[in-house]
């Protein structure tokens, strides 16, 4: 990975809007919508994939419980990072060999190229503040997302969408 004065840059908000603003919308992918409401975690859980950790070593760093190391492994699979097991795709491998600004710069990218990211950083874009579960849930309730098929779940995964925002939102110099 490259360490360089360029990457030591802080990420600015008008670096997340010029994404939000060119970002191609893609479809849905047929795998569940995430349900990781730790993005750094999930971040670090993917450099541990990078540097071959076992699954059983994977549980143990990131303190996982098996079903809650499948929202992880789903949740790569969400964003084309992982594939179905615990091996980063062509994609996930390019990214998790960049340096951290840039790294971070593109996994912005990915979240903000699902339609329910976009509207909810538009959202944040006009409000100036990161909406709540609440008002997520109201943005994307009538989305047609993957194995969604009851309130209770849409609002849990409105707090995780609300987290990946605040993600992204954390990474910015105003």
């Amino acid at each position: 990975m490259k360490d360089n004065n360029e990457s030591r840059k802080k990420i600015t908000i008008g670096e997340i809007l010029k994404i939000y603003k060119r970002v191609k919308i893609i479809d849905e992918p047929q795998c569940p919508f995430p349900q990781v409401d730790n993005f750094n975690n999930f971040v670090n859980f993917c450099l541990s994939i990078k540097n071959n950790m076992s699954i059983e070593e994977l549980k143990i760093k990131h303190n996982l419980k098996p079903r809650h190391f499948n929202f992880y492994i789903s949740a790569g699979r969400y964003l084309y990072i992982l594939d179905s097991g615990t091996e980063l795709t062509v994609l996930g491998e390019v990214l998790f060999n960049l340096d951290k600004r840039t790294r971070n710069l593109i996994i912005v990218e990915l979240i903000l190229s699902h339609k329910p990211f976009h509207d909810i950083f538009y959202r944040f874009i006009v409000s100036s503040h990161v909406p709540s579960s609440d008002e997520i849930y109201e943005i994307i309730k009538d989305m047609k997302l993957y194995h969604i098929n009851s309130e209770v779940t849409l609002r849990r995964r409105a707090q995780s969408a609300r987290q990946w925002i605040v993600w992204i939102v954390s990474l910015c110099e105003f």
